[in-house]
């Protein structure tokens, strides 16, 4: 298009050197980030895996931190490895209460056999034998 076309519209080209200087800005502007930052930050993040892994709720966790829960789910959706670190600090902890629940069951056998009801409830839940002698069973002879 010709420069008269723009005048025309009322339209006025501007000179090189502030188009040289629009595109400078432009280019130092875009190193920056834009937007809101994020509510979750490393620290926060941090404290969040740490409360988690200590076996508090994610709902406390987050109340503890100051985030809702359901900033906590936005961002494992948005950064995998968040994901991940928190999964794995999960996993240790497991690890930790089985080796110790392990080392209990070789000191007592009530931990053993508090395992396998928990573990395996078909085959190693408490058994209680109700006898029926056309008598009403009273709540408190139950137990």
């Amino acid at each position: 298009m010709s420069r008269e076309k723009y005048i025309t519209v009322g339209f006025s080209i501007p000179s090189s050197s502030s188009v040289r200087h629009k595109i400078k800005t432009r280019k130092m502007r875009s190193n920056k980030k834009r937007g809101r930052p994020y509510a979750i930050t490393k620290v926060k993040e941090d404290r969040l895996i740490e409360l988690i892994s200590d076996g508090i709720s994610q709902a406390k966790a987050c109340k503890a931190i100051g985030i809702s829960q359901e900033t906590a789910c936005k961002h494992k959706k948005r950064f995998p490895e968040f994901t991940e670190r928190l999964e794995a600090s999960l996993m240790r902890t497991d690890l930790l209460a089985h080796r110790s629940l392990k080392a209990g069951m070789i000191r007592d056998w009530r931990a053993g056999a508090w395992w396998l009801e928990r573990r395996y409830p078909e085959e190693f839940k408490e058994r209680k034998d109700f006898s029926s002698d056309d008598k009403p069973i009273l709540i408190a002879d139950i137990f």
